[in-house]
């Protein structure tokens, strides 16, 4: 459709014409590769999100669930509420399961030493019992002879005034005959 150009040659156009065809046959290739390669990349991509949102949910649901809740746990045992269990999940990590092992032997032997705690102040009360009522026993007992006491020390008065006034009456008696 191009003219023929006389002083160009005919076979100008023939080589122009495959330049052409070779430029846009390079283009297409070009176009094509840079097509797949965008796809390709957006395939890894999208890949690559969807693994990273699983090993989310997996970091969330193995590690970082099973931390809270061993942090409540643990706040728990700190102000002396020894009695709750840990909740072991099976999709937490091998190290959290571990530590909740750990932390659950500590608590037993803390419900032990309270035990014993618990025990050694039973019988420290019953002691502490039986004292206070043999001391009150003793204070009775003591009550009673301070009050034996008393009447013995007013019996020997009146028996000591008697035997004043009876000396009294003989001496004047003595002193008459």
């Amino acid at each position: 459709a191009y003219p023929r150009c006389a002083w160009l040659g005919g076979s100008a156009m023939g080589k122009s014409a495959r330049a052409n065809h070779q430029a846009d046959d390079l283009n297409r290739s070009t176009r094509s590769s840079l097509t797949t390669s965008r796809n390709l990349s957006l395939g890894i991509s999208a890949l690559l999100g969807g693994l990273l949102l699983l090993s989310g949910g997996l970091l969330l649901m193995g590690v970082i669930q099973p931390m809270e809740r061993v942090s409540r746990w643990l706040a728990q045992i700190a102000t002396g509420d020894i009695s709750q269990q840990a909740y072991q999940s099976r999709y937490q990590s091998t190290e959290i399961s571990q530590l909740i092992q750990n932390v659950d032997g500590m608590q037993q032997g803390l419900r032990h030493i309270v035990g014993e705690i618990n025990a050694i102040s039973g019988a420290v009360r019953g002691s502490a019992d039986r004292m206070a009522q043999q001391n009150d026993e003793f204070s009775a007992h003591n009550q009673q002879q301070s009050s034996a006491f008393e009447h013995i020390s007013q019996r020997l008065n009146r028996v000591a005034e008697e035997v004043g006034h009876s000396v009294t009456f003989t001496h004047h008696a003595t002193q008459q005959v």
